[in-house]
């Protein structure tokens, strides 16, 4: 195995959440950081890095989940709903546009449930996470730093 780091969980999930046409995110491979980029610069970390498109040696892109990638993590967590009503509203809220948008609104009628979907979540996203870098040769160790 290539390159070990340590990366924050929360921040390369909010990258692998984020859409194709959102901030584009980078892995600092010498700090395990996770970087925000926005070519116009509207971020403030465009004023402390270089232009991570420049230096492929130190910034690694990380590729944001497709809508199906995401679509199926949730398909997958409603199959794990004990409660057959929600399980069937869940299913009927990710059924054409606006899924996601649905799927939250359901689940934040159960409160158990829906803790019990960020977890699925982080724990399917770090999964996703930890495939994307190793195909890349890092090993990643995620923490939390909040």
């Amino acid at each position: 195995m290539g390159k070990k780091l340590r990366i924050d969980g929360d921040t390369i999930q909010w990258a692998l959440n984020s859409g194709p046409d959102e901030i584009e995110w980078f892995l600092d491979l010498e700090t395990g950081e996770v970087i925000p980029w926005e070519d116009a610069g509207i971020t403030d970390i465009a004023e402390q890095v270089d232009d991570p498109h420049e230096d492929a040696e130190r910034y690694q892109p990380i590729e944001p989940l497709s809508s199906p990638q995401a679509w199926s993590i949730r398909a997958d967590f409603v199959e794990t709903v004990r409660d057959s009503g929600l399980r069937a509203r869940l299913r009927d809220a990710l059924d054409g546009k606006g899924a996601f948008r649905r799927f939250k609104h359901e689940l934040g009628a159960d409160r158990e449930e829906e803790q019990r979907w960020f977890a699925f979540e982080e724990e399917r996203l770090l999964a996703a996470a930890r495939e994307q870098l190793h195909e890349d040769g890092i090993e990643a160790e995620f923490v939390r730093r909040r």
